[in-house]
């Protein structure tokens, strides 16, 4: 009877914990986990495969998208400041974060409007996309940053004690999860070149990731305990206060008046700029037979996921790694990670369609991710600690602009410089058109070469016969 009663007990105690609000918000912290993913997911079915997107769809030359993600880039890192200083300024990031998401779906939306480049009418498709593309990415640069700043917040209030800030990566690393179940719906969706699903699922996933949002983000109102202030309600007043003593340029001042906060964004730009040179073209040099490595699109899938798999483990271990090695380690191992990635594609022959090859890329966008884990989870962090708390989203804004605007955006430029020019594709032409082109043109080689040799046989027939 008594081990009857506390397997009852016991039983009891297990559906008391699931069904008890206080473990999954506090215990499991189930809801950064969950705007990590669907944030994140949300995302990159906007910018999965976005250079074979503006090729396929606008005709727009890979040589000309540099210039184009430099311009967009550039939007962000413009953007990402803005929306995050103005989020300090107005205690509202939950309300300012909505916006800025239900912002960059609705515009998305305005692509369907531009109608598909031709020789003569390129320039002013390229400026009509700048434009659509432009808006799109001043919404984008608010999403990271000031996420980024609500999971903060809301570790800082958890009951996981001083080392809370410290499980930023594993709440992060649902993001990469999102990011990874993403590029591999969306390569999936788009197998054949069906790139119009992209429109679809932006417009559900950010619908969810909206509702999500509105229900799980706590409320830019602070909400008092009669009995005891935390930490969190003490952080919030003396971020109030700050706000008020100091003016704008003040607080800018002595933010970048910081030599460690002014150094580490120097690195995060030249870590961002090896990142970005890869990722804007990445994709397109996986695929390309005669310059590339002749990937197919689940290929290139697989490259980008064995990068999210990297950074899936990096974010989960993240806490140890920090109190182990440090900050400072895991930024010299996110610059290490990116020379090892661009030394292996540096000496990967081209134009060979070698699947081993592809396999060792694999490798090669696995250290990718291991360098955006370390970055990601040790500038959080940096952000945090070296910046005064009124002013804590503006720096991850600074931190978020330059590392995904600012130096995507010279990548872009540097690319266009390298890059060498290519004919735009005409009104009617697709890569699958041009296949089909090639396909005819080796066919009526091969008609011809028949012909001729029938012709030969003809005349040696006939000789014969008249010798006989």
């Amino acid at each position: 009877m008594v081990k009857h009663a506390d397997e009852k007990k016991e039983t009891d105690g297990f559906f008391t914990t699931i069904f008890n609000r206080e473990f999954w918000m506090h215990n499991l912290l189930i809801v950064p986990k969950v705007l990590f993913f669907s944030m994140i997911f949300a995302i990159n079915t906007c910018y999965t495969y976005r250079t074979r997107f503006f090729r396929h769809e606008f005709g727009i030359p890979t040589n000309n998208y540099g210039i184009l993600a430099s311009i967009l880039s550039l939007v962000a890192f413009a953007s990402a400041p803005f929306w995050t200083y103005l989020a300090d300024r107005l205690r509202k990031p939950k309300v300012i974060l909505m916006i800025a998401a239900f912002g960059q779906a609705a515009s998305f939306f305005l692509f369907l409007l531009i109608k598909r480049g031709t020789i003569d009418t390129l320039l002013q498709t390229m400026v009509a996309v700048v434009c659509v593309g432009s808006l799109v990415n001043f919404f984008n640069g608010a999403l990271y940053p000031l996420l980024d700043r609500i999971v903060v917040v809301i570790l800082s209030s958890s009951t996981h004690g001083t080392i809370s800030k410290d499980l930023y990566g594993r709440q992060r690393l649902w993001g990469s999860l999102g990011n990874f179940i993403a590029v591999s719906l969306m390569g999936f969706l788009m197998h054949g070149d069906n790139y119009q699903v992209t429109y679809p699922a932006v417009g559900i996933s950010f619908t969810i990731f909206l509702i999500i949002g509105y229900y799980l983000i706590p409320s830019d109102k602070i909400h008092k305990n009669k009995n005891v202030e935390d930490d969190h309600d003490k952080g919030e007043k003396e971020a109030n206060s700050d706000a008020e003593k100091f003016s704008t340029w003040e607080s800018m001042k002595k933010l970048f008046g910081n030599p460690r906060f002014s150094f580490f964004l120097l690195i995060v730009l030249f870590n961002g700029l090896a990142k970005a040179m890869g990722s804007h073209f990445m994709s397109n040099y996986l695929e390309e037979e005669a310059d590339g490595l002749s990937a197919t699109k689940g290929q290139v899938a697989i490259a980008s996921n064995c990068g999210q798999t990297m950074e899936i483990l990096i974010f989960l271990f993240s806490k140890d790694l920090i109190q182990r090695f440090g900050i400072n380690t895991l930024m010299v191992v996110a610059q290490l990670s990116l020379i090892i990635r661009f030394a292996i594609h540096s000496f990967l022959p081209v134009g060979q369609n070698n699947e081993i090859y592809i396999y060792i890329a694999y490798f090669a966008e696995a250290m990718k991710g291991i360098s955006f884990g370390c970055m990601t989870a040790s500038g959080v962090m940096v952000a945090v600690k070296e910046a005064p708390k009124h002013l804590q989203a503006t720096a991850q804004g600074l931190f978020s602009g330059i590392y995904i605007g600012l130096a995507p955006s010279l990548a872009g430029i540097i690319g266009y410089m390298l890059i060498p020019d290519v004919a735009p594709l005409s009104e009617d032409e697709s890569e699958a058109s041009i296949l089909n082109r090639k396909l005819e043109l080796l066919k009526s080689s091969n008609d011809r070469r028949n012909k001729v040799k029938n012709e030969k046989d003809e005349v040696l027939k006939s000789a014969e016969a008249e010798v006989k």
